[in-house]
């Protein structure tokens, strides 16, 4: 089913050196922070693996350390969170030439393939070397991240196809059940979208001529600092012919100003960031996305902007002093009208028709005509959840997006 438990939210890394207690109440408070958005899913950290990875775990070959990942889930399960758990290959040990930043094909692929069984093993509710207090199993593994590029030598398919197979092995012997998620695609952003884009495009049809689609269930795409992309539509167009499901588990704009690559970005309104939010969300529900996950949640409370690439705070629903914007808001607006939708219908430009519990909810912005089957009294409700009932023929729309109930 689809609907706003497919939504994501973004609980920050340990950064090294932390007291593991003081890491636990990070994570549980931000778990609770994501619950009271009606965000029903979480991400672990990219690129480097987050919560999950294999640096932080498996230290010397072998040897497994659970206490983070333990902590982390234990914190999300709480809240009653699905996750989403995105693995990586890097650890010392097997690629010393390479970074957890910079990972790429690991070096022994059957001590990888191990390491991902015992991972799943330990996480997936089958009450066989289960975590102690796992409440429900972790059924979505993310197998590496953004790996066109400066990862996996460069950006080789071949390399990245090897550490899917061995890592879709590794899922499938320990849990068959669990769904195994390709690395998202990179997004697209100035001043290299046309370059990137057809670097992008092309590392995946190669993954896929190698018979890639056979070790992933579900495609990932990410789609960041949008107003200097294409649309994500168009993005969701182009990988939709690969016959599967497509999840977008990095998608958000920014407020205020940002940089990206040494790119200054124009600023852009918290009014705006909200409106973009549910915009894309219902467009790309509408084209066939199945889950949607905002790329960064609650922004990092330690960690300085790198310079040049000043991005994490503007992009964030929760500012690094706790107070929220209204993207956070309008999530909650959003997540309170459509959760749990069963279809949803574009009807024109801006114009979308979600039924949520057999009835219809409209989800309407900018000029033109207003669904024709509206009439008499309507329920308004915008982006910061403000209810006004009004006549339809006297509703008056704008650029902000509003549900709209009969």
């Amino acid at each position: 089913m689809n609907g706003f438990h497919d939504y994501r939210a973004y609980i920050n890394d340990q950064m090294p050196g932390d007291p593991l207690e003081d890491v636990v109440g990070y994570f549980a408070s931000e778990a609770a922070l994501i619950a009271q958005a009606g965000i029903r899913w979480d991400r672990t950290l990219s690129p480097s693996g987050g919560q999950f990875k294999r640096a932080f775990i498996e230290k010397s070959p072998g040897v497994y350390d659970w206490s983070v990942p333990d902590a982390f889930v234990k914190a999300v399960q709480q809240q009653g969170l699905a996750l989403l758990a995105l693995v990586q290959t890097w650890t010392s040990w097997d690629q010393s030439g390479q970074s957890e930043m910079l990972y790429g094909k690991p070096g022994n692929l059957a001590a990888w393939k191990a390491f991902v069984q015992n991972l799943v093993e330990r996480y997936d509710g089958d009450g066989q070397g289960d975590m102690p207090g796992l409440r429900y199993g972790i059924k979505h593994w993310e197998i590496g991240n953004e790996p066109e590029m400066g990862r996996f030598n460069n950006g080789n398919p071949q390399d990245y196809f090897d550490t899917l197979k061995a890592a879709y092995e590794g899922v499938k012997a320990a849990d068959p059940d669990s769904k195994v998620l390709s690395a998202g695609a990179s997004p697209v952003y100035v001043p290299r979208s046309s370059e990137l884009a057809s670097q992008v495009v092309s590392f995946w049809q190669q993954v896929f001529a190698l018979e890639g689609g056979a070790y992933m269930d579900v495609l990932t795409i990410h789609h960041t600092c949008p107003e200097q992309a294409p649309p994500l539509v168009s993005f969701l167009e182009r990988f939709s012919g690969y016959g599967k499901e497509i999840w977008v588990t990095e998608f958000g704009t920014y407020s205020g100003t940002a940089s990206k690559n040494g790119t200054t970005l124009p600023a852009q309104t918290e009014e705006y960031q909200a409106s973009y939010l549910v915009k894309n969300s219902v467009a790309g529900f509408a084209h066939g996305m199945k889950k949607l996950f905002w790329t960064i949640f609650v922004a990092p409370k330690t960690a300085p902007p790198m310079p040049g690439n000043d991005w994490m705070d503007p992009v964030a629903m929760v500012k690094s002093d706790g107070s929220v914007k209204p993207v956070y808001k309008a999530q909650q607006v959003m997540s309170a009208k459509i959760d749990g939708f069963t279809s949803v219908q574009e009807l024109g430009e801006g114009r979308y028709r979600f039924t949520v519990n057999g009835r219809p909810v409209y989800v309407l912005w900018g000029a033109g005509q207003l669904p024709s089957e509206l009439s008499g009294q309507v329920l308004v409700t915008d982006l910061s959840g403000n209810e006004t009932r009004v006549s339809a023929s006297a509703l008056t729309l704008t650029s902000n997006p509003v549900f709209v109930e009969q």
